[in-house]
């Protein structure tokens, strides 16, 4: 089996979904800064989490616009 080489691996990686995963980190990071850990927090609180998570996915694609935009430029 040939050495595996995890650089290789993040080269390959579209820059798309780089942006996805690191803005839904930074979104679920700060909300474990603000004292919320996952299956601690209340039922009637799941709506509100789902909201940042979608904020943060629509976050991500306006990042991605912007960075589109200036490489056309």
């Amino acid at each position: 089996m040939k050495d595996f080489d995890l650089n290789i691996v993040r080269k390959n990686i579209p820059l798309r979904t780089k942006i996805a995963v690191k803005t839904q980190f930074a979104f679920i990071d700060l909300l474990s800064e603000l004292g919320y850990r996952q299956g601690v927090w209340m039922p009637e609180e799941d709506k509100i989490l789902d909201r940042l998570m979608e904020l943060a996915k629509e976050f991500s694609i306006e990042i991605q616009k912007t960075i589109e935009e200036h490489e056309r430029d």
